[in-house]
C-alpha cells in the first residue's frame, strides 16, 4: 500500500497567467511523473525569502526527480505586476519558473491561507499535502526521499531534467545589483553604498568617485581583508568611529568594516540568534538593529557587548504599548533624532516610533494595520503607504522610502503629516541625508539617486574609479565567442576593426576602465585600451601564417537616459585565421552587441 495515496486531483494552472523564467506557459500535465513543488509566495515577505535557500537545496538534491512552480499570489498593489515580479526574481535569485498569479486564483484553488505554503504534488498528478511556513529543507526532504523511492520502484518517475530559463542568465551585469541601503557620511565625504546583490559594500565620495570596496563580490560568510571578505545580501549600515557596521541579512549577522584596517569581521553573538537584521543605527552607546525576521527592534550594547531585543514581542503586527509588549511588522528601516528612534514597518505599510526611555513605548505615526496601504498624503491617521524600506531623520523631518509607491515621502514626527517630497523611483530601498541632500538606493534600476532637498531635482549618481571595483580574485567570467569558419586574409599588414553596436538609448560609458585586449595566437604583439575609446577601434598587425585572433573586451555602458543605470559585459572573441594569398581581406571587421544574449 502506497505511503502517499495522494487522492485529490491537483487543479492545473488557468490559461493566460504570465509565466516567468520559462519561454512558455507550463501545464500540470508536462510534469506528469515529476514530483512538483508548488511555491505559494509574495516577494515582500521575510518569510517567503527565508525558504528560498531551503528550496534551492531541494532542487538540488533532487534535481532529476522534482520541479518547483513559483506561484506569486501578491500582497501589495505594485507586487501584482509582472514586471515587479521579474524584477524580484532576479534579486533573490530563482531560477524555477514562477506564475504570477495576481489574481489569486491559484491560491484559491488550492485552498491556501497562508505565505509561503509549499503543496506537493505525486508524480500522477495527485495531491499529496502542503506545508506552511519556514523550515521546508528539514520537513519535506525525509518525505521526497521515500516518494522518489516508492515512485521510481514503481516505474512513475521520470528522471529526465525538466529545462527551465532564468531570465537572470539572460540580462546584461549591472555596475551595481539591486543596491539595498546607502549611508551618507557628510564629515568624511563619504558615501556608503549596499550593493547587495553584489555582495559587497562600495565605498564612493559623495560625488560618485569609487574610494574602495569591501568584499571580494561573492556570497559567504568569510572574514577578511577587504579583498577576501564576503557578505551576503548585505543592507543597512551604520558608522562607529573609524568601523562600519552593517546588517549582513543574508547571514542573519552583524559584520564590523575596519576602515583603517581594511579588514571585516563578524560581532560575536554567543548562542544568541539573529534573524534578517535589515538595518541599524548608532545612539549613544549602542546600535539598534530593525530585526525584520523576528519583527522586532533588538539592542547590541557597545561597551558590554551584548545583544538582545529591545521592542517588541516578535508577533508580526501594529499594537502600540511598552516595548516588549508592542507589536511590530517586519520593520526594514530605523534612524534617530538623537533621542528617539523612527521605524519603517514595512509589513504593516507603518512608520513607528520609540522612546528609548527606561519606560519607553511604541506609538504609531502613520499606518493602520498588516492589510491597510495606499499612497495618501496627509494627516496620520488619512495617509496610507505601501510597504516602506527606509527611513532617514534631517533637521527635524523624516524622509521615507515608501518602496512599493516608488516614492519619498515627508513625514513630520510632531504633527504626523505626510507630503510627498520625490517620485519617479523603482522600488527604492534606502535613503540618507547628508549635506542638503537625500541620497536613495533606487534598488530595481541598480542606482543611486540625489535628491536636492532645496530645489527638489533628482540627480543620479555618477559612479567613477570604476576599476576599483574589480575583485581580483573574480576572474574573468565572460562570454566567449567562437567563430568556426576562418576568415581569409592576404599575407602581410591585416587592419583588425572592432566595433560596438548599441541601441540609440545607450552609450559607453566615459571614464570608465573599458578595455580592449587583441592579441595573434600567444603573441606578444596587443594593444591595450586603457580608456573608453572612440569606437570603431583599429589595430594594425603583421599576419604571415594561419593563426587564431583573440579579441577580449571589458565594456561599461551606460543608459542614455539615467548615467547611473549602467551595465558590464566580458567578451572574448576567438577567430580562425586563414592567409590565403592574393584573394584574402586586408582587413577584419567585429561588431560587438553587448546587449545581445547570442
Amino acid at each position: 500500500m502506497s505511503r502517499y495515496p495522494g487522492k485529490t486531483n491537483a487543479p492545473d494552472f488557468p490559461p493566460g497567467l504570465d509565466w516567468i523564467n520559462t519561454q512558455s506557459p507550463i501545464s500540470l500535465k508536462q510534469l506528469r511523473g515529476k514530483i512538483v513543488l508548488l511555491d505559494f509566495w509574495t516577494y515582500c515577505c521575510i518569510n517567503c525569502m527565508h525558504i528560498i535557500p531551503d528550496l534551492k537545496m531541494l532542487e538540488e538534491k533532487y534535481a532529476s526527480e522534482i520541479v518547483v512552480i513559483g506561484v506569486h499570489s501578491a500582497k501589495f498593489q505594485n507586487e501584482k505586476q509582472t514586471a515587479s515580479i521579474v524584477q524580484a526574481v532576479m534579486r533573490y535569485g530563482i531560477e524555477h519558473p514562477v506564475v504570477n498569479d495576481s489574481a489569486m486564483i491559484v491560491w484559491k484553488q488550492y485552498g491556501i491561507r497562508a505565505w509561503p505554503t509549499v503543496v506537493v504534488i505525486d508524480p500522477l498528478g495527485k495531491v499529496i499535502g502542503a506545508a506552511a511556513g519556514e523550515g521546508v529543507f528539514g520537513s519535506l526532504d525525509p518525505i521526497l526521499a521515500s516518494m522518489v523511492q516508492e515512485f521510481d520502484a514503481a516505474g512513475q518517475l521520470d528522471r529526465r531534467r525538466f529545462t527551465m530559463d532564468p531570465i537572470a542568465k539572460r540580462m546584461p551585469k549591472p555596475v551595481l545589483s539591486f543596491p539595498g541601503k546607502v549611508f551618507a557620511d557628510a564629515p568624511g565625504n563619504r558615501l556608503f553604498i549596499a550593493d547587495s546583490n553584489h555582495n559587497r559594500i562600495v565605498i564612493c565620495s559623495l560625488d560618485g568617485a569609487v574610494l574602495d570596496c569591501a568584499g571580494a563580490g561573492e556570497s559567504g560568510n568569510a572574514d577578511g581583508s577587504f579583498e577576501s571578505a564576503t557578505f551576503q545580501n548585505p543592507q543597512g549600515m551604520c558608522l562607529v568611529g573609524s568601523a562600519l557596521f552593517v546588517a549582513d541579512t543574508g547571514n542573519h549577522s552583524i559584520r564590523i568594516v575596519d576602515l583603517e584596517d581594511r579588514r571585516v569581521r563578524t560581532f560575536a553573538t554567543g548562542n544568541v540568534k539573529l534573524n534578517s537584521p535589515w538595518d541599524l543605527v548608532a545612539l549613544g552607546n549602542a546600535l539598534y538593529i530593525a530585526m525584520a525576521g523576528s519583527h522586532q527592534i533588538w539592542k547590541l550594547d557597545l561597551s558590554k557587548g551584548t545583544i538582545e531585543p529591545f521592542a517588541g514581542s516578535g508577533a508580526e503586527a501594529l499594537h502600540d504599548g511598552p516595548l516588549l509588549e508592542a507589536a511590530l511588522a517586519q520593520p526594514s528601516g530605523i534612524a534617530t533624532d538623537g533621542e528617539r528612534l523612527y521605524i519603517a514597518d514595512s509589513e504593516t505599510s507603518s512608520v513607528r516610533s520609540i522612546s528609548t526611555g527606561s519606560s519607553g513605548e511604541v506609538s504609531t505615526l502613520v499606518g493602520m494595520g498588516l492589510f491597510e496601504f495606499g499612497d495618501t498624503d496627509g494627516p496620520g491617521d488619512e495617509a496610507r503607504m505601501q510597504h516602506p524600506l527606509g527611513i532617514a531623520y534631517n533637521a527635524g523631518m523624516l524622509y521615507v522610502a515608501d518602496t512599493y509607491n516608488g516614492k519619498i515621502r515627508k513625514v513630520n514626527p510632531l504633527t504626523r503629516e505626510v507630503s510627498s517630497q520625490a517620485d519617479g523611483f523603482e522600488e527604492p530601498g534606502g535613503v540618507s541625508a547628508a549635506a542638503g541632500k537625500l541620497y536613495v538606493a533606487d534598488t530595481n534600476s541598480h542606482s543611486i539617486k540625489i535628491v536636492d532637498l532645496q530645489t527638489n531635482d533628482i540627480a543620479s549618481l555618477n559612479l567613477s574609479n570604476l576599476e576599483k571595483l574589480r575583485s581580483p580574485a573574480a576572474g574573468w567570467a565572460g562570454d566567449a565567442i567562437q567563430v568556426t569558419t576562418p576568415i581569409a586574409i592576404r599575407p602581410g599588414n591585416t587592419a583588425v576593426i572592432f566595433d560596438v553596436l548599441l541601441p540609440e538609448d545607450y552609450k559607453v560609458l566615459t571614464d570608465s576602465p573599458t578595455r580592449i585586449l587583441f592579441s595573434v595566437d600567444e603573441a606578444d604583439s596587443r594593444s591595450l585600451v586603457n580608456r573608453p575609446p572612440s569606437f570603431p577601434v583599429t589595430w594594425n598587425v603583421e599576419i604571415k601564417e594561419n593563426a587564431t585572433l583573440n579579441v577580449m573586451v571589458e565594456l561599461y555602458y551606460c543608459h542614455t537616459r539615467d548615467n547611473a543605470l549602467c551595465f558590464f559585459k566580458e567578451s572574448l572573441f576567438t577567430i580562425p585565421i586563414r592567409v590565403s594569398g592574393d584573394s584574402g581581406n586586408r582587413e577584419i571587421r567585429i561588431v560587438h552587441n553587448p546587449l545581445s544574449m547570442a
